[in-house]
């Protein structure tokens, strides 16, 4: 199976895809655009935009992203989930996707080290007590919660018609691992 060692996923699932040639590549990848911008512009709300952006540590290539905003006093903080091909350690290509945080217009891809920027601006620029800072920094939480959740589910129904699943039962300390074939409906 084509995984690479040391993958930084956030997709719980190993999603492969199940062609080969490069004939096929071209009209799977066309079609999988063509299902997730109907997804996004009918049923999630947000922006979503078609990339051609490589990755260069890694020569993945970021197919789409999709962008969520909320603003808390002029403060904004977004979530970006960049869906991407991945090449395999040996051969063929993942699907996955790659949360990023930003926060003003700065990237994390840590969610804590975004958290915690946001917090320190709406200490520095709003008159927010501590209390009101508390409840606010919640909200951002669940609401990333949320919407992680609903994005993973949406992404993976149209991820799974076009790969196999696998899930990680196991993992090396040289960074590989072990993956189970999972059965989907």
């Amino acid at each position: 199976m084509g995984t690479r060692n040391f993958r930084g996923y956030d997709n719980s699932i190993l999603r492969v895809l199940k062609t080969e040639d490069v004939f096929s590549f071209k009209f799977l990848i066309h079609d999988i655009k063509a299902d997730l911008k109907r997804l996004f512009t009918s049923k999630i709300k947000g922006e979503y935009y078609e990339s051609d952006k490589v990755v260069i540590s890694t020569g993945d290539k970021i197919f789409a992203e999709i962008v969520k905003e909320k603003v808390i006093k002029d403060i904004g903080f977004e979530l970006v989930f960049q869906l991407v091909m991945e090449y395999g350690y040996y051969e063929g290509i993942n699907l996955d996707y790659h949360i990023e945080y930003r926060v003003d217009g700065y990237s994390y891809n840590n969610r804590n080290e975004a958290l915690d920027v946001m917090q320190q601006l709406l200490n520095s620029y709003t008159k927010y007590n501590e209390g009101m800072i508390q409840m606010k920094m919640e909200g951002i939480d669940a609401w990333i919660d949320n919407f992680i959740t609903k994005l993973d589910k949406k992404i993976n129904n149209v991820y799974k018609e076009y790969t196999i699943g696998y899930a990680s039962v196991g993992a090396f300390s040289n960074g590989s691992g072990i993956c189970e074939l999972i059965k989907e409906e």
